[in-house]
Protein backbone atom coordinates (compact mmCIF):
# COMPACT_ATOMS: atom_id res chain seq x y z
CA UNK A 1 0.00 0.00 0.00
CA UNK A 2 1.41 3.37 -1.01
CA UNK A 3 2.14 5.98 1.67
CA UNK A 4 -0.35 8.84 1.72
CA UNK A 5 1.48 12.16 1.52
CA UNK A 6 0.06 15.66 1.72
CA UNK A 7 1.32 19.18 1.12
CA UNK A 8 -0.15 22.52 2.20
CA UNK A 9 -0.38 25.19 -0.47
CA UNK A 10 0.27 28.38 1.44
CA UNK A 11 1.39 31.60 -0.22
CA UNK A 12 3.74 34.03 1.49
CA UNK A 13 1.97 35.80 4.36
CA UNK A 14 2.47 39.11 6.21
CA UNK A 15 5.03 38.92 9.00
CA UNK A 16 4.25 39.11 12.74
CA UNK A 17 1.55 36.41 13.05
CA UNK A 18 0.07 35.05 16.28
CA UNK A 19 -2.20 32.25 17.46
CA UNK A 20 -5.46 33.82 16.26
CA UNK A 21 -4.13 34.91 12.85
CA UNK A 22 -6.44 33.33 10.28
CA UNK A 23 -3.79 31.54 8.22
CA UNK A 24 -2.16 30.16 11.37
CA UNK A 25 -5.49 28.71 12.54
CA UNK A 26 -6.18 27.22 9.10
CA UNK A 27 -2.69 25.70 8.98
CA UNK A 28 -3.38 24.01 12.32
CA UNK A 29 -6.73 22.70 11.01
CA UNK A 30 -5.04 21.32 7.89
CA UNK A 31 -2.32 19.52 9.84
CA UNK A 32 -4.87 18.03 12.21
CA UNK A 33 -6.75 16.71 9.14
CA UNK A 34 -3.49 15.18 7.86
CA UNK A 35 -2.90 13.43 11.18
CA UNK A 36 -6.46 12.17 11.52
CA UNK A 37 -6.29 10.72 8.01
CA UNK A 38 -2.97 8.95 8.51
CA UNK A 39 -0.96 11.03 6.06
CA UNK A 40 2.67 12.14 6.01
CA UNK A 41 3.29 15.87 5.63
CA UNK A 42 5.84 17.12 3.09
CA UNK A 43 7.15 20.60 3.87
CA UNK A 44 10.29 22.74 3.73
CA UNK A 45 12.10 25.64 5.42
CA UNK A 46 13.34 29.12 4.61
CA UNK A 47 9.93 30.79 4.76
CA UNK A 48 7.63 31.38 7.72
CA UNK A 49 4.72 29.52 6.13
CA UNK A 50 6.85 26.39 5.64
CA UNK A 51 8.57 26.53 9.01
CA UNK A 52 5.39 26.95 11.04
CA UNK A 53 4.35 23.58 9.60
CA UNK A 54 7.53 21.96 10.92
CA UNK A 55 6.90 23.35 14.40
CA UNK A 56 3.25 22.26 14.38
CA UNK A 57 4.18 18.81 13.12
CA UNK A 58 6.63 18.49 16.01
CA UNK A 59 3.96 19.61 18.50
CA UNK A 60 1.27 17.31 17.01
CA UNK A 61 3.69 14.39 16.66
CA UNK A 62 2.81 14.28 12.98
CA UNK A 63 5.15 12.37 10.63
CA UNK A 64 6.75 14.62 8.04
CA UNK A 65 9.47 14.84 5.43
CA UNK A 66 11.48 17.91 4.48
CA UNK A 67 12.59 18.95 1.00
CA UNK A 68 15.28 21.62 1.40
CA UNK A 69 16.64 23.81 -1.38
CA UNK A 70 20.37 24.57 -1.02
CA UNK A 71 22.19 27.05 -3.25
CA UNK A 72 25.27 25.88 -5.14
CA UNK A 73 27.57 27.93 -2.88
CA UNK A 74 25.98 26.73 0.36
CA UNK A 75 27.05 23.74 2.43
CA UNK A 76 24.28 21.09 2.48
CA UNK A 77 25.74 19.55 5.64
CA UNK A 78 25.72 22.86 7.48
CA UNK A 79 22.17 23.64 6.36
CA UNK A 80 20.84 20.25 7.43
CA UNK A 81 22.66 20.48 10.77
CA UNK A 82 21.14 23.93 11.38
CA UNK A 83 17.61 22.72 10.61
CA UNK A 84 17.95 19.67 12.86
CA UNK A 85 19.23 21.85 15.69
CA UNK A 86 16.66 24.63 15.26
CA UNK A 87 13.66 22.29 15.19
CA UNK A 88 15.10 19.55 17.44
CA UNK A 89 14.84 16.90 14.74
CA UNK A 90 16.00 13.35 15.29
CA UNK A 91 17.60 10.82 12.91
CA UNK A 92 14.14 9.58 11.94
CA UNK A 93 13.15 12.88 10.37
CA UNK A 94 13.90 12.62 6.65
CA UNK A 95 15.52 15.55 4.84
CA UNK A 96 15.93 15.59 1.07
CA UNK A 97 18.33 18.11 -0.49
CA UNK A 98 17.64 19.89 -3.76
CA UNK A 99 20.95 21.37 -4.87
CA UNK A 100 20.92 24.52 -6.96
CA UNK A 101 23.11 24.94 -10.01
CA UNK A 102 25.44 27.83 -10.75
CA UNK A 103 23.14 29.00 -13.54
CA UNK A 104 20.00 28.82 -11.39
CA UNK A 105 18.73 31.91 -9.59
CA UNK A 106 17.52 31.63 -6.01
CA UNK A 107 13.98 32.36 -7.15
CA UNK A 108 14.13 29.58 -9.75
CA UNK A 109 15.52 27.16 -7.15
CA UNK A 110 12.68 27.96 -4.74
CA UNK A 111 10.15 27.47 -7.52
CA UNK A 112 11.72 24.08 -8.35
CA UNK A 113 11.51 23.13 -4.67
CA UNK A 114 7.80 24.00 -4.57
CA UNK A 115 7.05 22.01 -7.73
CA UNK A 116 9.06 19.04 -6.42
CA UNK A 117 7.10 19.00 -3.15
CA UNK A 118 3.77 19.17 -5.01
CA UNK A 119 4.80 16.26 -7.26
CA UNK A 120 5.86 14.18 -4.23
CA UNK A 121 2.44 14.56 -2.56
CA UNK A 122 -0.74 12.78 -3.60
CA UNK A 123 -2.98 15.14 -1.60
CA UNK A 124 -2.97 18.94 -1.94
CA UNK A 125 -4.49 21.11 0.78
CA UNK A 126 -4.81 24.78 -0.26
CA UNK A 127 -4.80 27.04 2.80
CA UNK A 128 -4.15 30.53 1.44
CA UNK A 129 -3.45 30.77 -2.28
CA UNK A 130 -2.66 34.08 -3.92
CA UNK A 131 -4.06 34.53 -7.41
CA UNK A 132 -1.34 34.34 -10.05
CA UNK A 133 1.29 33.09 -7.60
CA UNK A 134 3.32 29.88 -7.43
CA UNK A 135 0.82 28.08 -5.20
CA UNK A 136 -2.03 28.93 -7.58
CA UNK A 137 0.05 27.52 -10.43
CA UNK A 138 0.66 24.30 -8.50
CA UNK A 139 -3.03 23.94 -7.76
CA UNK A 140 -3.88 24.40 -11.43
CA UNK A 141 -1.14 22.01 -12.61
CA UNK A 142 -2.09 19.16 -10.28
CA UNK A 143 -5.87 19.01 -10.69
CA UNK A 144 -5.51 15.23 -11.10
CA UNK A 145 -4.50 14.87 -7.42
CA UNK A 146 -6.89 14.73 -4.49
CA UNK A 147 -7.55 18.30 -3.31
CA UNK A 148 -8.93 19.09 0.15
CA UNK A 149 -10.48 22.57 0.24
CA UNK A 150 -11.99 22.59 3.74
CA UNK A 151 -9.12 24.53 5.35
CA UNK A 152 -8.96 27.50 3.00
CA UNK A 153 -8.92 31.14 4.02
CA UNK A 154 -8.68 34.37 2.07
CA UNK A 155 -5.23 35.52 1.09
CA UNK A 156 -3.81 38.25 3.27
CA UNK A 157 -2.83 41.61 1.85
CA UNK A 158 0.43 43.46 2.11
CA UNK A 159 2.25 43.52 5.47
CA UNK A 160 0.64 46.01 7.80
CA UNK A 161 3.04 48.78 8.73
CA UNK A 162 3.92 49.23 12.38
CA UNK A 163 2.80 52.72 13.28
CA UNK A 164 3.08 55.15 16.18
CA UNK A 165 1.46 58.53 16.39
CA UNK A 166 2.53 61.51 18.42
CA UNK A 167 2.19 65.22 17.96
CA UNK A 168 4.74 67.90 18.85
CA UNK A 169 3.39 68.06 22.42
CA UNK A 170 2.97 64.30 22.92
CA UNK A 171 6.45 63.50 24.24
CA UNK A 172 6.57 63.00 27.98
CA UNK A 173 8.11 65.66 30.21
CA UNK A 174 10.53 63.11 31.66
CA UNK A 175 11.73 62.19 28.16
CA UNK A 176 12.33 65.85 27.31
CA UNK A 177 14.59 66.15 30.36
CA UNK A 178 16.99 63.45 29.08
CA UNK A 179 19.75 65.24 27.21
CA UNK A 180 23.01 63.76 25.98
CA UNK A 181 23.91 61.97 29.19
CA UNK A 182 23.29 58.50 27.74
CA UNK A 183 23.92 56.52 24.57
CA UNK A 184 20.81 54.58 23.57
CA UNK A 185 20.42 51.26 21.83
CA UNK A 186 16.99 51.48 20.19
CA UNK A 187 15.22 48.25 19.36
CA UNK A 188 12.26 47.14 17.26
CA UNK A 189 10.09 44.09 16.62
CA UNK A 190 12.10 41.04 15.62
CA UNK A 191 11.10 39.53 12.28
CA UNK A 192 11.87 36.01 13.46
CA UNK A 193 13.50 34.23 16.39
CA UNK A 194 15.58 36.16 18.90
CA UNK A 195 19.32 35.37 18.72
CA UNK A 196 19.11 33.30 21.92
CA UNK A 197 16.20 31.04 20.93
CA UNK A 198 15.54 28.25 18.43
CA UNK A 199 13.09 28.44 15.57
CA UNK A 200 10.99 25.81 17.33
CA UNK A 201 10.67 27.98 20.45
CA UNK A 202 9.86 31.00 18.29
CA UNK A 203 6.96 29.27 16.56
CA UNK A 204 5.73 27.81 19.85
CA UNK A 205 5.56 31.37 21.18
CA UNK A 206 3.50 32.41 18.14
CA UNK A 207 1.10 29.52 18.73
CA UNK A 208 0.65 30.47 22.39
CA UNK A 209 0.14 34.22 22.04
CA UNK A 210 -2.80 36.39 20.96
CA UNK A 211 -0.43 39.13 19.83
CA UNK A 212 2.86 38.92 17.99
CA UNK A 213 5.21 37.69 20.76
CA UNK A 214 8.38 39.27 19.41
CA UNK A 215 7.30 42.91 19.26
CA UNK A 216 9.58 45.74 20.37
CA UNK A 217 8.43 45.74 24.01
CA UNK A 218 8.94 41.97 24.30
CA UNK A 219 12.34 42.35 22.64
CA UNK A 220 13.41 45.00 25.16
CA UNK A 221 12.29 42.73 27.99
CA UNK A 222 14.28 39.85 26.53
CA UNK A 223 17.40 42.03 26.37
CA UNK A 224 17.01 42.92 30.04
CA UNK A 225 16.16 39.35 31.08
CA UNK A 226 19.15 37.81 29.28
CA UNK A 227 21.42 40.76 30.17
CA UNK A 228 22.81 40.74 26.66
CA UNK A 229 22.50 42.80 23.49
CA UNK A 230 23.45 40.53 20.63
CA UNK A 231 25.61 42.03 17.91
CA UNK A 232 24.52 41.94 14.28
CA UNK A 233 26.31 42.07 10.94
CA UNK A 234 23.27 43.59 9.24
CA UNK A 235 24.19 46.75 7.26
CA UNK A 236 27.64 46.65 8.87
CA UNK A 237 30.83 47.24 6.84
CA UNK A 238 33.03 44.26 6.00
CA UNK A 239 30.71 41.87 7.85
CA UNK A 240 31.70 43.01 11.33
CA UNK A 241 29.28 42.12 14.11
CA UNK A 242 28.41 45.17 16.21
CA UNK A 243 25.85 46.68 18.58
CA UNK A 244 24.67 50.15 17.55
CA UNK A 245 23.79 53.14 19.73
CA UNK A 246 22.72 56.71 19.13
CA UNK A 247 24.10 59.72 20.96
CA UNK A 248 21.03 61.83 20.19
CA UNK A 249 18.75 62.90 23.02
CA UNK A 250 15.67 60.62 22.87
CA UNK A 251 13.38 63.50 21.92
CA UNK A 252 15.32 63.89 18.67
CA UNK A 253 14.82 60.23 17.76
CA UNK A 254 11.07 60.64 17.19
CA UNK A 255 11.58 61.98 13.66
CA UNK A 256 13.85 59.05 12.76
CA UNK A 257 11.35 56.35 13.76
CA UNK A 258 9.78 55.45 10.41
CA UNK A 259 8.33 52.44 8.66
CA UNK A 260 10.69 51.15 5.96
CA UNK A 261 8.66 49.37 3.28
CA UNK A 262 11.77 47.94 1.66
CA UNK A 263 12.67 45.97 4.79
CA UNK A 264 9.08 45.58 6.11
CA UNK A 265 10.09 46.95 9.49
CA UNK A 266 10.59 50.14 11.48
CA UNK A 267 13.94 51.89 11.48
CA UNK A 268 13.61 52.13 15.27
CA UNK A 269 10.74 51.89 17.72
CA UNK A 270 10.33 53.89 20.96
CA UNK A 271 11.94 51.20 23.11
CA UNK A 272 15.56 51.45 24.16
CA UNK A 273 18.24 50.77 26.72
CA UNK A 274 20.55 53.65 27.60
CA UNK A 275 24.08 53.51 28.99
CA UNK A 276 25.60 56.48 30.79
CA UNK A 277 27.81 58.12 28.17
CA UNK A 278 31.03 58.39 30.19
CA UNK A 279 30.85 54.73 31.27
CA UNK A 280 30.12 53.67 27.66
CA UNK A 281 33.06 55.62 26.24
CA UNK A 282 35.42 54.11 28.79
CA UNK A 283 34.25 50.58 28.01
CA UNK A 284 34.52 50.05 24.29
CA UNK A 285 31.56 51.93 22.83
CA UNK A 286 33.00 54.27 20.21
CA UNK A 287 31.73 56.98 17.84
CA UNK A 288 31.33 56.16 14.15
CA UNK A 289 33.45 58.05 11.63
CA UNK A 290 31.45 59.10 8.57
CA UNK A 291 33.03 59.04 5.13
CA UNK A 292 31.97 61.51 2.41
CA UNK A 293 30.83 58.79 -0.05
CA UNK A 294 30.50 55.01 -0.18
CA UNK A 295 33.29 55.01 -2.80
CA UNK A 296 35.82 56.23 -0.27
CA UNK A 297 37.98 53.35 0.91
CA UNK A 298 37.89 53.21 4.70
CA UNK A 299 41.11 52.71 6.61
CA UNK A 300 41.87 51.62 10.15
CA UNK A 301 39.09 50.09 12.22
CA UNK A 302 36.51 49.26 9.56
CA UNK A 303 33.75 48.50 12.05
CA UNK A 304 33.70 52.20 12.97
CA UNK A 305 33.51 53.51 9.39
CA UNK A 306 30.26 54.49 7.67
CA UNK A 307 29.44 56.45 4.53
CA UNK A 308 27.20 59.47 5.01
CA UNK A 309 24.66 57.80 2.70
CA UNK A 310 22.92 58.82 -0.51
CA UNK A 311 19.17 58.64 0.18
CA UNK A 312 19.47 59.30 3.91
CA UNK A 313 22.19 61.14 5.77
CA UNK A 314 23.37 58.62 8.37
CA UNK A 315 25.09 61.38 10.35
CA UNK A 316 21.65 62.31 11.66
CA UNK A 317 21.72 59.20 13.85
CA UNK A 318 24.96 60.18 15.66
CA UNK A 319 25.88 56.51 15.78
CA UNK A 320 28.19 54.74 18.22
CA UNK A 321 29.16 51.07 18.06
CA UNK A 322 30.36 48.26 20.27
CA UNK A 323 32.29 45.43 18.62
CA UNK A 324 30.61 42.04 19.38
CA UNK A 325 27.87 41.26 21.90
CA UNK A 326 27.43 43.57 24.88
CA UNK A 327 27.11 41.96 28.33
CA UNK A 328 24.84 44.22 30.39
CA UNK A 329 25.53 42.32 33.60
CA UNK A 330 28.93 43.99 33.88
CA UNK A 331 27.41 47.49 33.73
CA UNK A 332 26.44 49.03 37.09
CA UNK A 333 22.66 49.41 37.30
CA UNK A 334 22.95 53.07 38.15
CA UNK A 335 24.57 53.56 34.71
CA UNK A 336 21.54 52.10 32.86
CA UNK A 337 18.06 53.34 32.06
CA UNK A 338 15.24 52.14 29.81
CA UNK A 339 12.69 53.87 27.59
CA UNK A 340 9.26 52.45 26.67
CA UNK A 341 6.41 53.83 24.62
CA UNK A 342 3.87 54.10 27.47
CA UNK A 343 4.00 54.88 31.18
CA UNK A 344 2.40 51.49 31.95
CA UNK A 345 5.22 49.70 30.13
CA UNK A 346 7.84 51.84 31.89
CA UNK A 347 6.32 50.95 35.27
CA UNK A 348 6.45 47.25 34.35
CA UNK A 349 10.14 47.52 33.43
CA UNK A 350 10.96 49.27 36.71
CA UNK A 351 9.05 46.69 38.74
CA UNK A 352 10.49 43.65 36.95
CA UNK A 353 14.10 44.69 36.41
CA UNK A 354 14.75 47.41 38.96
CA UNK A 355 15.89 49.93 36.34
CA UNK A 356 14.69 53.50 35.96
CA UNK A 357 12.40 53.60 32.94
CA UNK A 358 10.90 56.58 31.12
CA UNK A 359 7.78 56.75 28.96
CA UNK A 360 8.31 58.08 25.45
CA UNK A 361 4.90 59.72 25.27
CA UNK A 362 2.64 61.41 27.78
CA UNK A 363 -0.48 59.63 26.53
Amino acid sequence: MHEKTAVLLLSRQPIRPHRTTEWVQCTLDALQWIKENGCVLITSSGMQTWELQIALARILDLPFKLVIAVGHKESPERRVSWIREQFELGPGHQIEILRGSEAETKRDLMRRRDHTIARRANILIPVSVRSGGTMASLLETHQDKRIIRTCMTVTAGKPQAVSYSWGPDALSEDLLKISGTHLFHWTRASRDAWPDETRLDYYKAILESEQYPRNAFHTLQNILATQRIYASTRHMPAGYSTVSFSGLPPREMAGLMKWRSRYREMSFEPYGIGIQRQWAMRNGIRPVEYLPTSRDKPKGELWLRQSVGTISDWRNEDEYRHLSDLDLSRIPKDRLRAICFTSEEAAEIESRFGLPATAFTSS
